[in-house]
C-alpha cells in the first residue's frame, strides 16, 4: 500500500520517534535551492546528529523508506514511502 503525503523532513523526524514499528529508515533530503546558507546553522561535519539540522534541513524536500516490523514478520512497507514538496 503507498500513500504519498506533503510532509516535512521534521514531520519525518516526529512520525519515526513516535512510531515503535519503524525499525529502520533511509531518508533523502534534496538539497537546498540556497546552497550559501544551507550549512550556516550546521555543527561539527565529522558528526552527524539528528539535533542540529538547520532550518532550511528541517523544511526541505525529501522521501523515506521505513522497516517496519508486522505481527508475522518483518516487511519493507511502501505506506511508508513518501515524497515530499
Amino acid at each position: 500500500m503507498s500513500h504519498r503525503r506533503i510532509l516535512s523532513v521534521n514531520d519525518i523526524i516526529s512520525h519515526l520517534e513516535d512510531n515503535d514499528d519503524v525499525l529502520s529508515a533511509d531518508i533523502y533530503i534534496t538539497p537546498p535551492d540556497n546552497y550559501d546558507k544551507s550549512d550556516e546553522d550546521s555543527g561539527d561535519e565529522e558528526s552527524s546528529n539528528i539535533n542540529h539540522l538547520s532550518r532550511q534541513q528541517l523544511l526541505a524536500q525529501a522521501e523515506f523508506r521505513a522497516t517496519v516490523s508486522s505481527q508475522s514478520n518483518l516487511d519493507i512497507i511502501e505506506k511508508y514511502q513518501m515524497k515530499f514538496l
